[in-house]
């Protein structure tokens, strides 16, 4: 890709917009930064070059030669300055992409609704545990750009959202994974076959060199074997494939034993076939099974997915603000086994909730759910459908938490698992899931 003497529009300036930003500077490009809201602690990026165009109308923007857009994963299609730039026939593109072009070590990314970030950090652990030089990049937190000049010789584990794939056309990891699908982010994508042909491009470019981890438990990602021109890898949790599978309590790669279920140390049955997952990228690299197993019973977990938050009072809190689907909490709901008081809400996805209380409705250990935020009115009503009738309302997250506490009995469980967004309160659901914490923290402050 040329850079030196071409302009590029970069619009949202989160932290991938800002990451773009710096490189494309860095390489001699002229830069242009747009967002519709005023963009904080800009001067930065000024200083180094970058010229702000947020209060420009769409149509002026177009005026000078664009040679490139760059859209951040926030930003919808819909955005008139997105597209007008797709009107004139100028590129658009992701982060991803713009990393890829530049990165010249080995890409391995993980896609699916639930259960990314887990198994994208896991693969980073099992690789930093061999000595490798691995570096854990994309929706998870740090942008892909940050690290795509990088040694040849180092890994990127890169989790990837059907937002950032969206807008990938060259991107090829050499390992990819799709974990799962379900219905998801429908305010975004519409549609589920939408959602599912967004999530597939992650294999769009991959051949036979290359190599595909697919869920074989799942109808709807067994049938992206059929669009994989990969070398295909499976993992199972119930019958023997070729790849990482459960026998017993014991995972194995084909056939080979890595470990037993029971020295892992992150909870729950989701978490045993996320494991399996990350196996998959552990052999396929040359990692050897001896390796593989210490660095899968040292994994911890991640923070805000299923974190252990504390034991106040004799009540035991889990922090899952990570959850913003419903499938993702019921994920967590089946981890639970003592007496458990569930937090629902936050903002508005487009989430089917009479199916999810529905299914609730079968797990007798949730005692409780308290419902709060922009979603409470929408979660009432849809519980009411579901005649699930096992909740209270709450006006925020701190007071949802604080009811939560006073309708959990002594020895039972708090768990935060919103699925919902946190935007109508937080900025993410880091901070969500913070500031949960720090309340569980006051709570054993004051014993």
């Amino acid at each position: 890709m040329i850079y030196r003497g071409k302009t590029f529009l970069i619009v949202g300036i989160s932290a991938s917009g800002r990451s773009a930003a710096k490189l494309l500077l860095s390489k001699g490009a002229s830069v242009c930064l747009y967002d519709d809201c005023p963009i904080k602690d800009i001067e930065p990026l000024l200083s180094m070059g970058a010229i702000d165009v947020s209060g420009c109308d769409p149509g002026q923007l177009f005026c000078q030669d664009i040679y490139l857009v760059i859209k951040s994963p926030g930003v919808p299609r819909e955005n008139p300055v997105i597209e007008r730039a797709l009107g004139k026939r100028i590129p658009v593109i992701s982060e991803i992409e713009l990393g890829w072009y530049n990165y010249r070590g080995t890409v391995l990314a993980v896609t699916g609704t639930n259960g990314k970030s887990t198994v994208t950090a896991l693969i980073n652990h099992i690789l930093c545990s061999a000595g490798k030089k691995s570096y854990l990049c994309g929706n998870y937190g740090v942008p892909f750009t940050e690290y795509c000049l990088m040694s040849p010789e180092s890994f990127c584990c890169t989790e990837v959202s059907s937002f950032q794939l969206e807008d990938c056309y060259e991107f090829k990891p050499h390992i990819s994974a799709i974990l799962n699908i379900d219905k998801d982010h429908m305010n975004r994508h519409h549609t589920m076959e939408d959602y599912i042909m967004a999530k597939g491009r992650i294999l769009k470019n991959q051949r036979r060199t290359e190599y595909s981890v697919l869920n074989f438990d799942s109808g709807l990602t067994r049938q992206y074997f059929e669009r994989a021109n990969s070398n295909v890898y499976w993992f199972s949790g119930r019958q023997r494939v070729r790849g990482a599978y459960l026998d017993g309590s014991t995972l194995r790669f084909c056939g080979e034993r890595i470990i037993d279920a029971r020295e892992l140390k992150i909870i729950g049955h989701h978490n045993v076939i996320n494991s399996l997952a990350a196996i998959c990228f552990g052999r396929l690299l040359g990692i050897s099974a001896s390796d593989v197993s210490c660095a899968l019973s040292t994994f911890a977990g991640i923070p805000h997915r299923l974190q252990y938050a504390g034991c106040a009072k004799g009540r035991v809190f889990y922090n899952d603000s990570k959850a913003t689907n419903p499938a993702s909490t019921l994920t967590a709901v089946r981890a639970m086994r003592d007496p458990t008081v569930l937090l629902l809400g936050g903002s508005d996805k487009g989430s089917d909730f009479v199916g999810f209380f529905r299914e609730l409705s079968g797990y007798p250990c949730i005692t409780a759910c308290v419902l709060y935020g922009n979603t409470a009115e929408r979660l009432c009503a849809e519980a009411e459908v579901a005649g699930f009738d096992r909740y209270v309302v709450a006006i925020n997250m701190l007071d949802a938490a604080k009811k939560a506490y006073t309708l959990c009995s002594e020895g039972g469980t708090v768990l935060l698992s919103p699925a919902c967004a946190s935007f109508d309160e937080f900025n993410n659901y880091e901070e969500r899931g913070e500031r949960f914490m720090g309340f569980v923290r006051e709570l054993m402050k004051n014993g």
